[in-house]
C-alpha cells in the first residue's frame, strides 16, 4: 500500500488492522512512503513496526533489494528511519552491495564471537531475558543439564544431531521433551539474532506433539483436605500452599513473594514485571483469607515471605538470600497426608487419590469463579493471563484491567473456600 509515511497514517493502519483481526490470516501489512521512494514500513500482526528500503536494481523488473534497517521497539523513531533510508538508499544507487556489506559485518560480528563457551552463552541468555522466576529457573536448569557435555566448550558445536538426541532420549515421556524445547527454542532464537550462531540446530526440527489438555479440578472435598493438612505443616508451608489457594497465581510468583511487594493496608500485592511469568506487572487484592495468612507469618517482614532454610550456592553468591525450595518432596508429603485424610472422611481404606498437580489450583479456582458468573475477560486478568482479546492487535486497545471486578472475584473465591 502507499502514502504519505507519518505516524498518524502508521496508528490508523494498526487500529484497522484491529477490526479485521478475527478474520484475518495474521499476514502482515506493507506501507510504501510516496514522498521517499523505496522507504517503508511492515506492520506485523502483533503491531509491531519495521523500517524498510527496497529498490529495483536495473529498474522496475530488475533485481529486487530490500532490508530491514530498524524497528520502533528499539527505540528507532520515524524521522530517524527516514535519515537511515536516505542513506541506504543512496548507497543502493551508487551500486554498494548493501546486502552483501551488511552479511560481512553480521560474520565479523560471529567471528569475534565464535569461541564463546556454552556455559557463557547460556548466563548471557538468562541474564537478557530471565528474571527471578520458578519458570525462568527451571529454563536455566534445562539447559545446563541437556547441554552438560557442551558447557566447556564452544556454542557453534552444537549441531542439529545433537539437539535431535537430546530429544529423542526423552522419547516416552512428552511433557519432559515439550519442556526441553520450549527452553532450547528461544535459547537458540536469542543466539541466531545476536550473531553467536550462523544457523540454529532447531531450525528444522519440528515441535513434539501438544499435550493433551488438562482438565483436573480438585473438588470441594479434596480442597478442603488439602486445606486441613496444610494446618498441619510446618512453618511456612502451611501458609504457602493456603495462599496458593487464594490467589490463584503461579507456583514461583507466590513462593518468590517480598514483603515489598505487600501493601497490607491498601490489600495489594504486586508482582513486579520481572518477577511475572509474562514480563507484566500484575496486581492481586488480597481477601481477608489470605491477609490472615500473611499476618500469621513469623520471620521479620522483610525480604521474601517465604525464606528458604538452605541458602543454595547460588543465592549465596547472587542476592545473599533465597525463598523455598524442594517442592517436589514437599508435595509427596501432602499427597500422603490429603489421602490418609480423605480416608477417614470418605470410610473407605482403599481411598486413592487422584494425581494432581499444585497449577491444578489455578485451574480450580477458575471453575469456581465462572460457576460464580465471573467472565472470562476478568478471570484472565486475574491470572495475568495475556490470550483471546488481550492478544494481537487488540491488546494495543484494550486497556481496561478490570481492577474492581478481580477484587471482587477474589474476595467472592476466599469466602467460598471459607464455607468449605
Amino acid at each position: 500500500m502507499k502514502t504519505k509515511l507519518t505516524q498518524k497514517t502508521i496508528e490508523a493502519q494498526i487500529k484497522a488492522q484491529v477490526s479485521a483481526s478475527e478474520t484475518s490470516k495474521g499476514k502482515p501489512v506493507y506501507l510504501w512512503d510516496t514522498e521517499l521512494s523505496g522507504f517503508g514500513a511492515r506492520l506485523s500482526p502483533s503491531g509491531e513496526v519495521s523500517w524498510l528500503v527496497q529498490k529495483f536494481i536495473g529498474g522496475r523488473g530488475g533485481r529486487a533489494v530490500r532490508q530491514t534497517i530498524g524497528r520502533a521497539k528499539d527505540a528507532i523513531e520515524l524521522a530517524d528511519a527516514r535519515s537511515l533510508a536516505e542513506q541506504e538508499i543512496g548507497d543502493i544507487r551508487k551500486g554498494i552491495n548493501v546486502v552483501a556489506r551488511k552479511r560481512q559485518l553480521r560474520h565479523k560480528v560471529r567471528d569475534q564471537l565464535n569461541s564463546i563457551r556454552t556455559e557463557e552463552a547460556i548466563e548471557r541468555f538468562i541474564k537478557a531475558n530471565g528474571n527471578d522466576t520458578r519458570y525462568w529457573s527451571d529454563t536455566e536448569r534445562l539447559l545446563r543439564a541437556s547441554l552438560s557435555s557442551f558447557m566447556k566448550r564452544p556454542i557453534i558445536e552444537v549441531s542439529k544431531a545433537d539437539v535431535r538426541k537430546m530429544l529423542d532420549d526423552k522419547q516416552g515421556r512428552p511433557a519432559a521433551q515439550r519442556n526441553l524445547f520450549a527452553a532450547l527454542r528461544p535459547f537458540f532464537s536469542y543466539l541466531l539474532e545476536h550473531d553467536l550462531i550462523e544457523v540454529s540446530p532447531l531450525s528444522s526440527i519440528s515441535a513434539p506433539e501438544p499435550l493433551p489438555s488438562r482438565d483436573r479440578l480438585l473438588t470441594d472435598l479434596e480442597l478442603k483436605a488439602l486445606w486441613e493438612v496444610s494446618m498441619g505443616l510446618s512453618n511456612p508451608w502451611g501458609q504457602f500452599y493456603r495462599l496458593l489457594i487464594l490467589t490463584g497465581q503461579r507456583i514461583g510468583e507466590v513462593s518468590g513473594m517480598r514483603w515489598e511487594e505487600i501493601d497490607m493496608t491498601k490489600a495489594l500485592w504486586t508482582i513486579p514485571k520481572e518477577r511475572a511469568k509474562n514480563g507484566k506487572a500484575h496486581i492481586v487484592h488480597l481477601s481477608p483469607q489470605s491477609l490472615n495468612e500473611l499476618r500469621s507469618l513469623s520471620n521479620k517482614q522483610e525480604g521474601f515471605v517465604f525464606p528458604a532454610k538452605r541458602l543454595t550456592k547460588k543465592d549465596q553468591e547472587s542476592k545473599g538470600e533465597g525463598s523455598i525450595k524442594g517442592f517436589s518432596k514437599s508435595k509427596a508429603s501432602v499427597d500422603a497426608l490429603m489421602t490418609a485424610y480423605l480416608k477417614g472422611k470418605t470410610g473407605k481404606s482403599d481411598y486413592k487419590l487422584m494425581p494432581w498437580r499444585v497449577h491444578d489450583l489455578r485451574r480450580t479456582m477458575v471453575s469456581g469463579l465462572a460457576q460464580a458468573g465471573y467472565p472470562t475477560d476478568v478471570v484472565d486478568r486475574l491470572l495475568n493471563h495475556v490470550s483471546g482479546s488481550r492478544s494481537g492487535v487488540k491488546g494495543v486497545y484494550q486497556r481496561y484491567e478490570f481492577l474492581k471486578e478481580r477484587q471482587d472475584a477474589l474476595q467472592a473465591w476466599g469466602e467460598k473456600v471459607a464455607t468449605l
